[in-house]
């Protein structure tokens, strides 16, 4: 991205770098400067961004075992509930080796995770884990996506969900968009799987070759 301030009028860096709003700051020091994380003014901002903003606004409403709003609507309580508030908050670089953080995360693996596929469901089940039938794709892919940012395992990760969504994603397109073999989530059989997160596209591309085509067959789905 050198070029990219030709096409602007003037160069927003600067106002992009304001410390008033340290997140936009810190994915500006690493995704437009390529800042390494080791670099003293990124590891300022992701200090900053635990202490001003929205991120601490976030975690004083969290309940000290680990979700917002009450335990059984993590999914269904839009757009309060422990979900939605872990995809903010990684988008907002907030930093995953927090305790808080990392209780929230334990709680979605404990409350959200079907214990058959690995992906993550709307609701909880009776024996714990995941209720399979609720399965959802899209929902697991933000999870994996918010996950990573937190820092955990992504060749772990890559196991449990990448290569079981892109099978499931490669075996629709062949058959022409309709999905044949939804392994994770059959209630789904007959979905179309144009509403895949863009998000858990660009984390496949950085696996392996095969992966990177499914972004590539992703972006090209428009309805």
């Amino acid at each position: 991205m050198s070029d990219w301030r030709s096409f602007l009028k003037a160069d927003p860096t600067e106002w992009l770098l304001e410390k008033d709003n340290p997140s936009v700051r810190y994915f500006i020091l690493t995704e437009i400067l390529n800042k390494p994380e080791n670099d003293p003014k990124v590891k300022e901002a992701k200090d900053v961004i635990m202490k001003i903003g929205g991120v601490p606004k976030i975690l004083a409403e969290q309940n000290d075992e680990g979700y917002w709003e009450t335990p059984k609507r993590f999914y269904t309580a839009k757009y309060k509930g422990t979900v939605w508030q872990l995809i903010i908050l990684a988008e907002l670089g907030a930093d995953g080796k927090n305790e808080r953080i990392r209780k929230a995360c334990e709680f979605i693996f404990e409350n959200s995770q079907d214990r058959e596929s690995s992906g993550f469901s709307d609701t909880s089940a009776r024996t714990g884990g995941g209720r399979h039938s609720g399965v959802m794709p899209c929902l697991t892919g933000n999870m994996v996506w918010s996950l990573i940012r937190f820092g955990y395992s992504s060749f772990l990760l890559f196991f449990h969900f990448f290569l079981p969504i892109r099978d499931f994603s490669v075996q629709g397109f062949q058959t022409g968009i309709k999905c044949r073999v939804v392994p994770f989530a059959p209630h789904l059989e007959n979905e179309r799987l144009c509403f895949f997160p863009e998000r858990l596209s660009i984390i496949w591309a950085k696996f392996d070759d095969k992966i990177l085509r499914c972004e590539v067959s992703l972006d090209e789905c428009t309805e």
